[in-house]
């Protein structure tokens, strides 16, 4: 499930599975403050393939994998 946030500086995905390209960064070289102040590390960086309804296809650039939020 993806929820749409159209003023969000930053894609961020929990899991790896849509992903279509994707490279690991160094652990604890990037981190995303959340709306209730709490951090969490970015673990990875790509592109990720969102299945529309209808059969559309929407790829989005530069999603942040972060498992924790």
């Amino acid at each position: 499930m993806w929820t749409v946030d159209s003023g969000a500086t930053d894609h961020l995905a929990r899991t790896r599975v849509g992903f279509v390209e994707f490279r690991r960064i160094p652990a604890g070289s990037r981190s995303m403050k959340m709306g209730n102040d709490s951090i969490v590390n970015v673990l990875g960086i790509g592109i990720y393939k969102l299945e529309m309804r209808g059969g559309r296809t929407l790829l989005l650039h530069d999603v942040l994998y972060a498992p924790e939020i």
